[in-house]
């Protein structure tokens, strides 16, 4: 598809939102866990993230499924700003350059949450964090620095701080906007 118009736009940023979740991982190292032995049966992708453990699993729910999945969102939100900037950045689609800024920061915040050592601001220039892609990618071989984890919240920061003056335009593009940032989730998202 040719992103050559408003509604094309906002249309793609429907399906920006991310279809995955970290929720399964979360849960598996929690304190809510406990390793009951073999006379209980789980699914092996549940044993290899209970044990911290690589896992060959490709399904929903795994390592392997998360990192596509938010990547993938944020490669369309990519394609999205880059649209935008391609037909000279209109005022008509503030809120929606301003949707796809969020949607790629909670992508990469999710990420970073799931891959990534917990924020420490005395050790985040020590730890890795992970490629931020700012642009559509070009090349199939194309590698990314990771960069610490300082960098990668502060492009997650940067995202938030350019999209919050107008996210209350982008919610009005929807006929149903509370599937999409609203003032309110994006406040609370920044928060």
């Amino acid at each position: 598809a040719e992103l050559n118009t408003n509604e094309k736009i906002t249309q793609l940023l429907v399906s920006a939102y991310p279809s995955c979740n970290n929720l399964l991982i979360a849960e598996m190292i929690t304190d809510n866990m406990d390793d009951n032995g073999r006379g209980y049966s789980s699914p092996v992708i549940c044993e290899d993230l209970y044990k911290f453990e690589d896992t060959s699993e490709e399904g929903n729910d795994t390592p392997y499924y998360i990192w596509n999945g938010y990547y993938g969102s944020v490669a369309t939100c990519n394609q999205a700003i880059e649209a935008i900037e391609a037909m000279g950045s209109p005022e008509s689609l503030r809120g929606d350059l301003a949707e796809a800024k969020l949607i790629r920061a909670y992508s990469m915040f999710m990420m970073a949450t799931t891959f990534c050592m917990a924020w420490n601001p005395e050790k985040a220039d020590e730890y890795l964090g992970l490629p931020y892609p700012l642009v559509p990618e070009q090349d199939i071989n194309s590698t990314y620095e990771r960069g610490t984890l300082r960098e990668l919240y502060a492009a997650i920061d940067k995202d938030i701080e350019e999209a919050l003056p107008y996210i209350a335009e982008a919610a009005a593009n929807y006929a149903v906007p509370k599937y999409h940032f609203n003032v309110k989730a994006a406040y609370a998202f920044a928060c």
